[in-house]
């Protein structure tokens, strides 16, 4: 039982853009501000309503939400791609990679800010993935057979 070639292909590139997009987010020279300026507005305007503005949400709650969902679709592919790697190890990979943009932002970009909660909510996010990614390749494997 094994996940379908062209579905290991297709996580395998889709990664690849994903990390050329993770590079040009997380490396570049200066913080989008006005993007996470922007994903705050979002998220305390959609707070307000849901919760009849009863809850607010700080600037630094959403950018620790922004990190998480940053890798999520790491996560989600991660399973996919490398099928025969246990997910715990997937998750150590995905932990390591947050950890060298935080340690490369920190060599390389002093405009840049590194943190250890960055690298814990990316953590996270990349766990919320790995489950997505795992049941899917679970699914790809029950459908193959």
């Amino acid at each position: 039982m094994s996940v379908p070639a062209e579905a290991v292909r297709s996580a395998r590139w889709a990664i690849g853009g994903y990390v050329l997009v993770l590079a040009a987010l997380t490396l570049s020279r200066e913080a989008d501000n006005g993007g996470l300026l922007r994903f705050y507005l979002l998220v305390r305007d959609v707070t307000g309503a849901l919760t009849f503005g009863r809850a607010a949400v700080s600037f630094r709650e959403a950018e620790a939400l922004a990190n998480l969902l940053l890798f999520v679709p790491l996560g989600a592919l991660l399973p996919l791609a490398l099928p025969r790697v246990l997910l715990l190890g997937l998750l150590c990979g995905a932990a390591a990679a947050s950890a060298g943009i935080e340690l490369a932002q920190y060599v390389l970009l002093p405009a840049r800010v590194p943190s250890m909660l960055d690298v814990i909510m990316n953590t996270a996010g990349a766990a919320v993935g790995l489950v997505l990614g795992g049941d899917a390749r679970r699914i790809l494997r029950r459908w193959r057979s």
